[in-house]
């Protein structure tokens, strides 16, 4: 079974922009309201509603949801009898679809607008609200021609339902999935997909909430951000014409080392790329430099020069073949001679460490060749 998230929140606050931010990242992805509208026009739930309510409500053969909206919000009990009714169809609709995955389905995403008032919130895994400011909702709603946030809420929701939804809601999953000791490299990338939706909800929770995601675009951008960033773009593809190195791997290598931030290892590795002092003075002489002085590595530009100087060089040392490259960069020379040089597979790193290093730099050159393939010079 598939991790899955139940997403809510209120009127016009972006469940939906947030509902296909996780479809574009690869989630399967329903919405209940939609389940709802499909519903209300078919049987058994429209014999229900006008043998209860008469033909009025629909006049056409089909619900006219705003005299059904008039019926209930003036009357509790009538909205109670609604949503018994509504209820379990819904949620047979849901465990339906959620049946119908196939395996390889990783994340799934429900999205129900009153998911803790309906007490549906111990159905899923995780829980995601999307809270936004009165006033922005107020104008996203007016703007699509719906009556007032607040007097619909009025209506329909209990008083404090918003900080009802941030303090339900879950940040975390209650189990962890399919993971396994020794998986394959498929399986790695199964799991970092998985950790990225889930880190794309964490983006979505608090950016939401501040009310700054107002467009399909600043939400990518946002989870980008987090999920694979990129800095210093201008120097990576500098370094990469000059040294012959490709910018996605000197990427990937920053974000395996430091995922772009500047720190110091217990090692004594510094900077974006983790060079350790003796590295940067063997390659400062092997460059022909004079002036290096150790404070110079917590500057990004040199960092990044010494980093994609010895990449180039480990390349050039064992034929550009890039396992054996990045595991001399992780391990060391020294011990990749002994595991088989330029031979080196991904199985031949002794260990485990390199080689999930390995593997995950392999991983993240190719995600920033295709996320980020204008800003490091690929078109």
């Amino acid at each position: 079974m598939p991790l899955t998230i139940g997403l809510t929140g209120g009127i016009a606050a972006g469940k939906s922009e947030a509902l296909a931010a996780f479809e574009r990242l690869g989630a399967a992805t329903i919405s209940s309201d939609a389940v709802v509208h499909e519903l209300l026009d078919s049987e058994p739930l429209l014999d229900r509603l006008t043998e209860r309510w008469g033909q009025d409500v629909a006049p056409d053969g089909r619900i006219d949801r705003t005299r059904i909206g008039e019926i209930v919000f003036a009357d509790p009990r009538e909205l109670k009898w609604l949503e018994a009714q509504i209820h379990p169809l819904v949620g047979e609709r849901i465990g339906a679809w959620l049946g119908s995955l196939g395996e390889t389905t990783e994340v799934a995403v429900v999205e129900v607008p009153l998911l803790f008032e309906s007490e549906m919130e111990k159905v899923f895994d995780t829980t995601l609200a999307v809270v936004t400011a009165d006033e922005l909702r107020r104008e996203r709603a007016e703007a699509r021609g719906h009556a007032l946030v607040d007097e619909r809420e009025a209506r329909q929701r209990a008083r404090g339902r918003e900080r009802r939804h941030a303090r339900g809601s879950r940040a975390a999953p209650v189990r962890s999935g399919r993971e396994a000791e020794g998986v394959s490299r498929s399986g790695v990338v199964r799991k970092r997909r998985r950790r990225r939706l889930l880190l794309a909800a964490a983006v979505l929770a608090a950016a939401i909430v501040a009310g700054v995601l107002l467009a399909r675009g600043t939400i990518d951008k946002a989870i980008q951000e987090l999920t694979l960033p990129l800095r210093h773009e201008d120097v990576i593809r500098q370094q990469s014409r000059e040294k012959d190195v490709d910018a996605a791997l000197i990427a990937a290598v920053i974000y395996s080392e430091s995922k772009f931030v500047d720190s110091t290892s217990s090692a004594g590795a510094r900077g974006l790329m983790q060079i350790t002092p003796e590295a940067a003075n063997e390659i400062e002489r092997l460059s022909g430099g004079t002036t290096f002085e150790l404070g110079d590595l917590a500057d990004p530009e040199i960092n990044i020069r010494y980093g994609t100087f010895l990449l180039g060089e480990l390349l050039e040392r064992y034929d550009d073949d890039l396992v054996a490259a990045l595991a001399a960069y992780n391990a060391g020379p020294t011990h990749v001679d002994r595991w088989g040089g330029s031979e080196l597979s991904l199985e031949g790193i002794r260990f485990p460490e390199t080689r999930a290093y390995v593997e995950e730099v392999l991983d993240k050159q190719a995600a920033y060749r295709e996320e980020y393939g204008r800003e490091l010079g690929y078109r």
